[in-house]
This record gives structure tokens, C-alpha cells and sequence, in this order.
């Protein structure tokens, strides 16, 4: 197979094997014209939006979610790519300009998410009404590694980034907050009753 620096030249158009080279390489192309950059002999995408006839994978970082249901969010994300010195630290570093929710024109979704409705049986397996009072399904984490794949929307073409995270139980038991609360007031009613005394903390 062909070095991938070989293959690809900004700017110029591939057909046959080299375009099949280069679409192995994980290249993004648009009407098989080449669009890329190189950082450090990586093959760096550039801002252009990938062909929607084909389905492309990558891997990013989650950098925010907003809610936008019961128990599912819509993410930001960076795209990563692998430092080839397996022992350099971070080995997964930001590719600039690389994928994210701008260049896409799409924040991203978590598949696990698709069927949450706040009730019963979510799609992390978990039936949301036998959880204890304070506890919940919580977002896929800012800073999470995830493999991206790219989903065309069939009636408008668009690219939509989708990954898969089944999501976590987070919360407090209700009755160790209520105790903690109840432990504070008190101690802050005592140092109310202390000072009106003359008392002095550490002394009789």
C-alpha cells in the first residue's frame, strides 16, 4: 500500500486505488478531492464536510453536554488523534482543525440515550423507578474518549456524530444528606448558644 503522505495531496483528485488508498487512511474527501494538512506525518482533515453518501469514524473527546430530554443530552466534542510515540504524554492529542461540533454542523448523540424517556427501563439497562430518592442517569463526562461514527440524516443529507456510552447512576442517599444537614444546624445552633455565653472556642 501507498504512504499515505504520498497519496494525499491537498488539492488534487483521486480516483481508483489511490482514492481507495486514501479512504482506508480515514481521509476525508469531497467529490474525491484530497483537503488535508499534516502535523507531525499525521493526515489532518480540514473543515470540510465529509461526503454523505459514506460513513466515517474517528475518535474525539467530549468538551460539554446540554439537555435536551428526559435523561439525554447532546454533546461537544473534540476530535483526537494518537501520538505515535506510545509513550508520550497525553498519547491522545487535539487535531487542529480536525472534527467538532462546529466544523460538522451537529453536536453529537449517545445511542444508549436514544430510547430514555425518565421512565422504567433506560437504554443503560437500568429501570429508572426502582432508583433510591437522589439518584439519577448522569451524562456521558466532559473529557471522555469516544469513537465517533457519522450518520447521515437521509432527508436532508445532514452528518450527524454519534457514539455509544451506556450512561452512569450518580446521586446522594437522601437520608445521609437530610443527617448531614440536621448534624450542621445543630452544631451552628451550639456555636450560637456558646458565643451568647462568652464562651471562646479551645477555651472553659
Amino acid at each position: 500500500m501507498a504512504n499515505p503522505k504520498d497519496i494525499l495531496r491537498p488539492g488534487s483528485e483521486l480516483t481508483g486505488r489511490k482514492l481507495i488508498e486514501a479512504l482506508e487512511h480515514g481521509k476525508v474527501r469531497d467529490g474525491g478531492h484530497v483537503a488535508v494538512t499534516h502535523l507531525d506525518g499525521q493526515v489532518t482533515p480540514t473543515n470540510v464536510k465529509p461526503d454523505p453518501r459514506r460513513f466515517y469514524k474517528f475518535f474525539a473527546r467530549l468538551t460539554s453536554f446540554t439537555p435536551v430530554g428526559l435523561n439525554q443530552w447532546t454533546y461537544g466534542f473534540q476530535h483526537q488523534y494518537r501520538n505515535t510515540d506510545p509513550f508520550v504524554v497525553p498519547p491522545w492529542q487535539t487535531w487542529t482543525p480536525g472534527y467538532t461540533e462546529v466544523t460538522i454542523g451537529s453536536e453529537a448523540f449517545n445511542i444508549c440515550e436514544e430510547m430514555n424517556d425518565g421512565v422504567g427501563i433506560e437504554g443503560n439497562g437500568i429501570d429508572v423507578d426502582t432508583l433510591n430518592e437522589g439518584f439519577s442517569l448522569q451524562p456521558a463526562p466532559i473529557g471522555l474518549m469516544v469513537e465517533m461514527t457519522l450518520v447521515r440524516v437521509q432527508t436532508t443529507d445532514q452528518m450527524e456524530p454519534w457514539f455509544s456510552f451506556p450512561n452512569q447512576i450518580d446521586g446522594m442517599c437522601m437520608g445521609a444528606a437530610t443527617e448531614s444537614a440536621r448534624i450542621d444546624w445543630n452544631t451552628q445552633k451550639l456555636l450560637e448558644v456558646e458565643r451568647s455565653l462568652g464562651y471562646v472556642a479551645g477555651k472553659g
